[in-house]
């Protein structure tokens, strides 16, 4: 797009005298190293989701803020991109990005996560037109191309190129397009002039270079085009920067202060504005523009890190957050926050004056002509703070010649222009005017001296370092030892003090070893010290430094106790650490700005703390400042309210009223998904049929109930990682938060409706809100459906009232049986009764036949005897039938017990005989998409079905074994036998087995199932063993009367239980997703020692281990 000429500019250094100032460098830079794919930007653009979108050499860039997505072409893929030089970007309405390239056009479809490649002359590859050098998307869906050999008008929805359109750019170099809604107008800008077209594309106008003449272009290579909030309409030549004047077809002309003397200065190649109206100007150098003059310029600096990367500037674009973004040709991506935090810094610079003698910087003050005497651990420097340069520096006399100056704290004495000096030797003497520096206490105090304070006129405080404190009367030349009459404090004098402030006619002094308060007029003393009981108590005994605000209020900096406010009337403290937002509790220094805030330095940046609201705004080296480090003692605040901290890389100086916080959270978005841990790409075969960045739901299976997600925070501002926190509704009611990581996982999460949320936050600490919300679907096991189980409860329902009406039918047959066979024995019986009547009467008539009869009456009764005996017989026969009936009954029910047993081995046949027919189908290729995609559905549907009728089998087949008997296992046989198969899978690992010492344990059991518990819990270990540790495998056993208990433990991966506790040994859970599994060893663990008459319970801790006991039924003894 703008600003790709090929031009190589070489910029000479500036004369010392410059016309032009040279502008504040705040800039961060991204490279290679940071993953940018190439250094040579050519065009960049933002998206509407807010990603930033980078052109380069080799390859098209996506950045987050953070990271960088590198799309490149590959060889044989049409989905990819055409060309890996990318000249020009452009957003159409639809949110496509639109990619020119050295060998034409693609479309990055958000949807889709791919390319597609529109190439004008695919056959002749090296033609000019078919590089795109600049893009325009107009409102009616064309795209205006620009190309090294005119322009292009290009229709998406045929796809066709229009050559003809704009006949005029024909044999130029077309390098930019704007249009001018108000005028309804595009303006084009070629290197052969500037061309004028209406909406229509009609020419209507074309400029060229009118030498000399009051209103004409100067120069017909037109690099750039640009129209700012005011209207106005700016045009990049190769001879510097022009105003076009729409209404009046003329053009007004700014010269460059630097065209003069630098060669290529006036070449300006891209241009944009910021938020608050200013121009910013890609060229030899960048530069700022407003009012009809440029402001200043923007050199790079080898020494100062924040300066731009490069002098050859070729692009510019501004995001939604008002940061600008400079791309180079050479030296990669420069990104400009105009809001930025204007910390001012100076180091140490290797070119001579310009920077300090030396980095460490321990001391800080400013001098009465406005200069700043800056303490070092090797020199006093003299800094002017308006050319931002070393004046002077000065060193130890040639008394100490072998020493270095070390300047620990420097005071400036009451009417001279003296100070004094807090060094390493001792207490010395600094005299402004000639630069000569001396030793008063030479001989007499010849220690290391923290700190000097300032008693009266004529009198100062000396801080020594293991010595206690002096008073020196340089009027008088005495110098005195503070002591103390009271014996408990007589170690006062060997103290190493660091800190001292006089109130009134008190004196606190802070030491290594805790807070002393010394009354000066009666020579008492105090102590406070660090009492680890009591909350109140000093935080800690190591002071660094004491400060009294304008309240009244004492504040304390200590070495690892953080800040600390005295309560005078308790006598007690208020600490503020880690808990209340300090980054770091080791506080060097405390100042107070104007507006009644304190600010802090410490090993962690600098904080800035309300005591109102008691909060702390953090600053640290991203923000700008010298280093996170700061140094005891360096720190000062200027009459004008400036304030200055000195580090360990050097010195920070601004105005708190210009530090302002920034608060607007950042946009955040989901960029990727993961299943167990592989990043899932979109496509029609996949859960994500389109980009995560497009989907607002997923649907899931029950077995894909391990999942993540990896968000970004659209944050420009800084370079600091944005913290995030989540929460998947359904699952949990309250938010998580891991810092700034942004890969967030959940594992074997029930079926059911879900929504996940993610936020980021500023740096301040504001939430974006709502975030980011997933809706994610797990669907059921299809057994679990509601209508399949009303379904199966129905068909168990009709088959019972199946058997039933058999069992009533076959009942009602049988009992009309018997009454029929009773009937008939009744009727006999009944009839052989009148018999019986006819001969007793027959008898009394025939007297003379009695013998005779009676036998007859005694065989009659021996035969009635025997019907009754026949007929106990039947009714007992029936009572058996009826017995056999309720076995068979039971019988019928153990079938159906059976049922599913017998139903999940008849499937297999099916299953083999249903995938031995997929088998044999034709290549997947000979078929069109529809069939391709229904025969791998039916594939990957059976591999499911057959796993699933797998699993069941193997459990029934342990169900079936229930209640059979068992008899005596040996333990220690089976375990030696599992550790023998399982150690060289250990040996691998380095995990190592800590085994029982017995000999014969024997249990009740079956072998298989022994082997299988112990077979699968060893292997459970070892695949979950411990990587940053030595991992182990421990097996005990513990022998009861009537148990025998086996504990397996190891210090692997472990289980987070709080999640798990409830469905540990249920069916196809997982709690690990970094290994492959099926979640069911542990079912099957259960499923066999229950078995077998057994327990099993489980315990573990996430990153700790495991530990699981089994209870085995003890083989009882044997009496002899």
């Amino acid at each position: 797009m703008r600003g790709t000429l090929l031009i190589l500019l070489f910029p000479s250094i500036l004369f010392a005298q410059n016309p032009l100032p040279k502008g504040e460098n705040r800039f961060s830079r991204l490279s290679i190293e940071d993953g940018l794919s190439q250094v040579g930007v050519l065009d960049i653009v933002q998206d509407r989701k807010g990603f930033m979108w980078i052109a380069t050499r080799d390859g098209l860039n996506r950045y987050d803020g953070q990271n960088f997505v590198v799309y490149r072409k590959k060889r044989g893929d049409t989905t990819s991109l055409n060309h890996n030089r990318i000249w020009s970007l452009a957003q159409d309405l639809e949110g496509n990005i639109w990619v020119g390239t050295n060998y034409g056009l693609a479309k990055y479809s958000y949807q889709t996560n791919r390319f597609t490649q529109y190439i004008p002359f695919r056959a002749e590859p090296y033609d000019l037109r078919n590089t795109i050098r600049t893009i325009y998307c107009q409102q009616n869906g064309h795209l205006l191309l620009g190309t090294e050999n005119g322009a292009w008008v290009f229709d998406p929805e045929t796809g066709s190129f229009d050559d003809e359109a704009l006949t005029a750019t024909s044999g130029s170099f077309v390098s930019d397009f704007l249009v001018l809604p108000s005028k309804q107008q595009i303006l084009i800008a070629t290197q052969k002039g500037l061309l004028l077209y209406n909406q229509q594309l009609e020419l209507l106008h074309q400029f060229h270079q009118a030498d000399g003449q009051k209103g004409s272009l100067g120069n017909e290579k037109v690099n750039s085009l640009f129209q700012d909030s005011q209207q106005r309409v700016w045009v990049g030549t190769d001879d510097g920067l022009y105003q076009y004047h729409p209404d009046q077809g003329s053009f007004t002309f700014f010269p460059n202060p630097l065209s003069e003397s630098e060669e290529g200065a006036s070449t300006i190649l891209d241009m944009e504005e910021d938020d608050e109206g200013k121009l910013w100007i890609a060229a030899s150098y960048l530069y700022s523009f407003q009012d009809g003059h440029y402001v200043a310029y923007f050199p790079h600096d080898g020494e100062d890190k924040a300066s731009i990367s490069g002098d050859y500037v070729t692009c510019i674009s501004k995001s939604n957050d008002g940061v600008l973004w400079m791309g180079s040709d050479r030296f990669g991506l420069n990104i400009y926050n105009p809001t930025a935090y204007p910390f001012e810094y100076m180091g140490l610079f290797t070119s001579g004056k310009r920077g300090l003698g030396n980095s460490f910087v321990t001391a800080i003050q400013p001098t009465p002509d406005g200069k700043l005497l800056v303490g070092t651990a090797t020199t006093l420097d003299l800094v002017s703070l308006e050319d931002q340069r070393r004046l002077r520096s000065y060193k130890n006399p040639v008394r100490f010649r072998n020493n270095p100056l070390w300047v620990l704290g420097i005071l400036p004495q009451p009417n001279k222009n003296q100070y004094w000096l807090a060094t390493m030797q001792g207490v010395g003497v600094y005299d402004y005017p000639s630069g000569e520096i001396a030793y008063p206490l030479a001989g007499r105090l010849d220690i290391r001296v923290n700190r000097i304070e300032l008693l009266s006129q004529n009198e100062i405080l000396i801080s020594t370092h293991g010595d206690g404190l002096y008073r020196y009367n340089h009027v008088q030349n005495t110098l005195t030892k503070i002591t103390s009459a009271d014996p408990h404090y007589a170690s006062f004098s060997e103290e190493l003090v660091r800190a001292t402030l006089l109130l009134q006619d008190s004196l606190w002094i802070g030491t290594e070893r805790g807070l002393y308060v010394y009354h000066l007029p009666t020579e008492s003393m105090h102590k406070f010290v660090h009492d680890p009981t009591d909350p109140t108590s000093l935080p800690e005994d190591y002071i660094k430094h004491i400060f009294e605000d304008s309240s009244g209020t004492l504040w304390l900096g200590t070495w690892g106790g953080g800040l600390a406010r005295y309560n005078p009337i308790s006598h007690s403290f208020t600490t503020y650490g880690l808990d209340e937002g300090l980054p770091n509790q080791v506080i060097y220094g405390i100042m107070q700005d104007d507006a009644g805030y304190l600010w802090c330095s410490s090993n962690v940046g600098i904080s800035r703390f309300d005591p109102e609201e008691e909060a702390f705004l953090n600053f640290d080296v991203d923000d700008g400042l010298q280093g996170n480090e700061f140094n005891t003692g360096a720190f000062h605040k200027r009459q004008d309210g400036t304030l200055f901290f000195g580090g360990v890389n050097g010195l920070n100086w601004f105005h708190p009223t210009k530090i302002q916080p920034q608060g607007m959270p950042p946009t955040t978005v989901i960029t990727e998904f993961y299943l167990d841990n592989v990043v899932v790409e979109p496509g029609p075969n996949s859960v994500l049929p389109r980009n995560i960045l497009e989907t607002d739901t997923i649907e899931l299976n029950w077995r894909q109930n391990n999942f993540a997600v990896r968000a970004a925070a659209l944050d420009y501002s800084t370079t600091q990682p944005s913290k995030f926190r989540y929460c998947l509704d359904g699952h949990e009611s309250s938010w998580r938060s891991q810092g700034t990581l942004a890969y967030f996982n959940y594992t074997s999460i029930d079926p059911g409706w879900y929504t996940l949320q993610v936020q980021a936050a500023s740096r301040n600490g504001v939430w974006a809100e709502p975030g980011r919300r997933l809706v994610i679907h797990i669907r059921q096991p299809f057994w679990l459906n509601r209508g399949i189980q009303v379904a199966s409860i129905a068909v168990f329902v009709g088959l019972l009232f199946f058997l039933n009406f058999l069992y009533n039918r076959n009942r009602r047959y049988r009992t009309e049986q018997l009454e029929k066979l009773v009937g008939e024995r009744t009727r006999t019986i009944k009839a052989q009764t009148e018999e019986l009547a006819t001969a007793h009467e027959e008898m009394e008539l025939q007297n003379e036949e009695l013998t005779l009869t009676a036998e007859n009456l005694e065989s009659s009764n021996e035969e009635l005897r025997q019907l009754k005996s026949s007929l106990e017989f039947q009714v007992q026969n029936r009572t058996a039938e009826l017995m056999k009936a309720n076995q068979e009954l039971a019988e019928q029910n153990s079938q159906l017990e059976q049922f599913a047993f017998i139903t999940a081995h008849n499937l297999k046949a099916p299953i083999s005989q249903f995938q031995g027919l997929l088998s044999i189908f034709p290549p997947a290729h000979t078929f069109d998409d529809y069939t391709r995609e229904l025969i791998s559905r039916l594939h990957g549907s059976s591999e499911d079905l057959k796993g699933v009728v797998t699993d069941l089998n193997l459990i029934l087949d342990i169900k079936k074994g229930v209640g059979q008997e068992f008899h005596e296992v040996n333990l220690i046989e089976h375990l030696n036998k599992v550790v023998k198969s399982l150690r060289p899978e250990a040996n691998k690992k380095n995990v190592s087995f800590i085994l029982p010492s017995h000999k014969h344990v024997p249990v009740l059991g079956f072998p298989p199932y022994v082997h299988s518990i112990l077979h699968n819990l060893l292997h459970n270990s070892i695949k979950y063993s411990a990587t940053g540790r030595e991992p182990w495998v421990r097996i005990a056993i513990d022998v009861h009367d009537e148990l025998v208990e086996v504990v397996v433990e190891d210090n692997g991966m472990g289980i987070d239980m709080e999640m798990a506790r409830e469905k540990v040994f249920k069916l196809y859970q997982r709690f690990n997703t970094t290994h492959p599994g099926k979640g069911f060893g542990l079912f099957l663990v259960k499923t066999q020692i229950e078995a077998m008459g057994g327990s099993v319970s489980l315990s573990s801790e996430l990153d700790q281990g495991t530990a699981v006991y089994l209870h085995f039924i003890r083989m009882p003894e044997i009496p002899d």
